[in-house]
């Protein structure tokens, strides 16, 4: 399946399982990655990917994500930035 480029979801005609998460764990093996999707610490997916879609993949969300920052001016903060903040509010 090619990739989609555009900031569009595509739309493939077909009903497919659609996820929402809000945590991850990343394992990698000597032939793939594997992502386990979770929400609120529950996981509800498994997903496998050889290291070729692993890397389109993180070049297309980097890409995304850069997009967003530049057009709304604001940086989007990672897990481990918000993290590191609330760390840093418990030891006031």
């Amino acid at each position: 399946m090619p990739v989609e480029n555009d900031m569009n979801p595509p739309n493939i005609g077909i009903d497919i399982p659609t996820f929402y998460f809000n945590g991850m764990a990343l394992g990698l093996t000597n032939a793939d990655v594997n992502l386990v999707i979770s929400l609120n610490n529950e996981p509800i997916a498994q997903l496998q990917m050889s290291f070729t879609i692993a890397k389109t993949l993180q070049e297309h969300l980097s890409d995304a994500m850069s997009k967003l920052e530049s057009a709304t001016n604001q940086k989007i903060m990672t897990t481990v930035e918000i993290d590191q903040g609330i760390q840093s509010i418990r030891n006031i």
